[in-house]
């Protein structure tokens, strides 16, 4: 009996709101500021007509911001599962993946559908090679993200000890 309830405070205090849950959440929103940049960095070269090297650049930017923030974003995650055992900041993680890839898979097809109606060609290379890297980038990193959590979760147990 006693140590269900020592269990009760211990699950009331993981919230959030506390100082150290506060300071983790604005560590992430901080993060968020380089893929935005680098968003806009993208924008900005759309509205130019813009050299396909160049754009290619700039992607991969993204793409690098992108990895970037995954990386602070799982390891907060995973610090936050290990002390508190709460999955609140690996469904932050969750979120920022789907939005950050469909906003790069959202962008790579308006940029090859302006640039074909433009020249009459493809923008950036090859259409179906551009959404089939978003799309491997997409699933491996939520791949690695589910591995991380489950690894975190199977470490928090005594039991696997044995």
């Amino acid at each position: 009996m006693m140590n269900s309830s020592k269990r009760n405070t211990k699950t009331s205090n993981n919230t959030i709101k506390s100082k150290p849950g506060r300071i983790l959440l604005i560590l992430l929103l901080l993060t968020l500021i380089y893929p935005v940049w680098s968003y806009f960095q993208l924008q900005d070269i759309e509205g130019e007509t813009a050299v396909n090297e160049y754009l290619l650049n700039s992607i991969q930017n993204y793409l690098v911001s992108i990895w970037i923030s995954w990386l602070v974003f799982v390891g907060i995650s995973v610090f936050w599962k290990w002390t508190r055992e709460e999955n609140i900041f690996f469904y932050f993680t969750y979120g920022f993946l789907l939005l950050a890839w469909a906003v790069l898979g959202v962008y790579v097809q308006d940029v090859n559908y302006s640039g074909s109606n433009a020249s009459g060609g493809m923008a950036v290379g090859n259409y179906p090679v551009m959404t089939m890297m978003v799309l491997q980038h997409f699933v491996a990193s939520v791949v690695l993200t589910i591995f991380l959590q489950i690894s975190s979760w199977w470490f928090t147990r005594r039991w696997h000890r044995r």
